[in-house]
């Protein structure tokens, strides 16, 4: 009698975890078919912009819909959404609306500083290139002050990762080199508006 309740008992587990199983399975399908849909409407709205300039208002429509399905699915932190706004501020940016480029050169701020614990380098760069990004739009918008501010920032990352750097360097270092003279150069203007 004891081993047939036993038996009784792994069943249950067996259907139990077969249904914990299908349950994820079904979940992990859906997610991923999410996905799929969120960077087909994304390339949608890639290519209808770099064809047409002109069909701006229909590219941003289309890569709002696809970031909203990116926010659905990846709650957490996830450097994809970054590119995905960056692209939208670059837009924004195009058309001279500063604003919304600067709300969402903001956002890209907030996801990579939250992955800069993990201390890649090739974060740290990407963060000092949209914090140069950042400050080049409120540089546009007559905010001195908060350009000048975002520059610091990115110089003190900069010095930070030159510290602890290697003799060698990296294909990312090369870029930062780039990146520190526009830097420099965006400080100075900002020194002479502010006076």
């Amino acid at each position: 009698m004891n081993n047939s309740t036993d038996h009784s008992q792994s069943q249950s587990l067996i259907v139990h975890d077969s249904q914990q199983t299908n349950d994820l399975t079904r979940f992990y399908l859906t997610t991923s078919d999410k996905l799929l849909e969120a960077k087909r409407i994304f390339s949608q709205g890639f290519s209808s912009y770099t064809q047409n300039h002109s069909s701006w208002e229909q590219s941003l429509k289309l890569l709002s819909d696809s970031t909203r399905l990116y926010e659905q699915i990846l709650r957490e932190i996830n450097l994809d959404t970054v590119n995905l706004y960056e692209y939208i501020a670059s837009i924004y940016n195009d058309r001279n609306q500063f604003e919304y480029t600067c709300m969402y050169l903001n956002k890209c701020i907030s996801i990579l500083k939250m992955n800069l614990s993990t201390s890649c380098s090739s974060t740290t760069i990407l963060l000092v290139d949209v914090l140069r990004k950042y400050a080049q739009t409120l540089f546009n918008c007559r905010k001195f002050d908060d350009a000048r501010r975002t520059i610091i920032e990115a110089q003190i990352l900069l010095d930070q990762m030159t510290s602890t750097s290697t003799i060698s360097i990296s294909e990312d270092e090369k870029r930062t080199i780039g990146v520190l003279q526009t830097i420099e150069d965006l400080k100075a203007k900002c020194d002479l508006c502010l006076g």
